[in-house]
């Protein structure tokens, strides 16, 4: 199972927006793995569901955002890359 997914910043921050706007205070994040369906391969992606503290009985489905085109290289990138704390910023 993939536990890392590599999405775009802005796609990821419009999608947690609207979850905002919803009113929900919770949201469960699932990353979803790469498909494929005859000849086309879906990317992997990452899922969401959202419900609001005084009704977590009713969970929200939201839309998916998806991995990035170049996501593996990405990663193999990060692998030898140099992180730095946010903090630092």
């Amino acid at each position: 199972m993939k536990n890392s997914i590599i999405v775009n910043v802005s796609e990821l921050r419009s999608m947690l927006q609207d979850i905002r706007r919803s009113g929900c205070e919770f949201v469960s994040l699932t990353i979803d793995e790469s498909e494929k369906i005859g000849d086309t391969v879906l990317p992997s992606s990452i899922s969401f569901s959202a419900c609001k503290a005084y009704s977590p009985d009713e969970w929200i489905d939201f839309e998916e955002v998806e991995a990035v085109p170049n996501e593996a290289e990405l990663y193999e990138k990060s692998l030898t890359a140099i992180h730095m704390s946010s903090n630092l910023f």
